[in-house]
């Protein structure tokens, strides 16, 4: 059955990505995209996007990345997934920083924040907090850039999210440390 195979051939994709397989891993994800697509199965279309994004990142193929993102983010949309969204709106705010377009970017993680603002999803406006902080530093905004780390670290710390407060802290210290 088309189901269980697709469903099984992302499983095995999940761990191969885990594993550091990303060949094999894209190789998985694609074989049960094209089954998702077959099926008319939406929701799963658009997260294997998504982690085909990801996974592009990952071998340094951005615009393959930022293909599979926009295709994430319009199903999302279409489905009416609004955290689903701002995760896509996150990545994909990610991989144009990459390319060097900062404001891109920053109007990426602003949409994917004033989602999760909306959704009081803390720890995720803390990512955001932490995203948008890392872009004003690239532009060189240290003091907007500082305003943002201080407030994902702040934020990390009242959810006492241990492994996000020692990222929030190394990312705050840099920026201290490029203001000088």
């Amino acid at each position: 059955d088309k189901y269980y195979h697709a469903s099984c051939k992302n499983d095995y994709a999940n761990v191969q990505f885990r594993k550091g397989n990303l060949k094999k891993a894209n190789q998985f994800y694609v074989e049960s995209l094209l089954l998702w697509n077959q099926i008319g199965n939406l929701k799963n279309q658009a997260g294997i996007s998504n982690n085909l994004g990801v996974l592009s990142n990952s071998l340094g193929l951005i615009m393959q990345s930022k293909e599979y993102y926009f295709k994430s983010l319009n199903l999302f949309k279409l489905l009416g997934n609004e955290i689903l969204v701002a995760m896509v709106y996150n990545n994909n705010g990610s991989v144009i920083k990459l390319e060097g377009y900062f404001k891109e970017s920053l109007d990426y993680q602003n949409k994917a924040l004033d989602i999760r603002l909306n959704q009081k999803n803390n720890s995720l406006i803390a990512m955001s907090y932490n995203n948008i902080g890392s872009v004003y530093r690239d532009l060189g905004e240290f003091n907007l850039s500082e305003k943002y780390q201080k407030m994902s670290l702040d934020k990390r710390i009242s959810l006492k999210l241990s492994e996000q407060i020692a990222i929030s802290y190394v990312d705050y210290s840099l920026v201290l440390f490029d203001q000088n």
